[in-house]
């Protein structure tokens, strides 16, 4: 019996081309790789009822010129870090949440409208939370690289 949610050479197949254009018709598909199209249909129909893929679109926000894309990593007492990361979670300005090792007990990227909105969420939203010992922050100045299969970032 096939183990669910894992993905053989055909999957990723089709998920590469699924990922430079996700409305890229299963005939298309089906014709680049040489299968029937009922294949690429039922193997994306499986993929989706698995979970193993989603579908989203992607939208330009209006401010996304004006938005300040930053990383924040926190120090957090060790008691309350799944409170803290949690909270975060629950911040319209947090895109990605996540608890790490190293140098940063939660790292987020947050999405805020300047600077100075920055400097709010750290002052007035960050820094109460119970168990935060210290935030950094980065603010990014020129995206280099950004691929669209990683996900919307703002």
């Amino acid at each position: 019996m096939k183990n669910k949610n894992l993905l053989d050479d055909t999957d990723r197949e089709i998920l590469e081309f699924l990922s430079e254009n996700a409305r890229t018709s299963n005939r298309e598909i089906a014709q680049k790789m040489g299968v029937a199209e009922g294949t690429i249909r039922s193997r994306i129909k499986r993929m989706v009822d698995e979970r193993s893929i989603r579908f989203s679109a992607l939208s330009r926000e209006e401010n996304q010129d004006t938005a300040t894309l930053c990383y924040v990593g926190l120090r957090v007492d060790l008691a309350n870090t799944t409170a803290v990361a949690t909270s975060l979670c629950a911040f319209h300005e947090a895109r990605f949440v996540a608890r790490t090792l190293g140098r940063f007990d939660i790292f987020a990227v947050v999405v805020v409208s300047s600077v100075e909105g920055l400097n709010r969420f750290v002052s007035d939203r960050v820094m109460p939370l119970e168990g935060v010992r210290r935030v950094h922050t980065s603010i990014v100045t020129n995206m280099i690289k950004y691929d669209h299969r990683w996900g919307r970032v703002t």
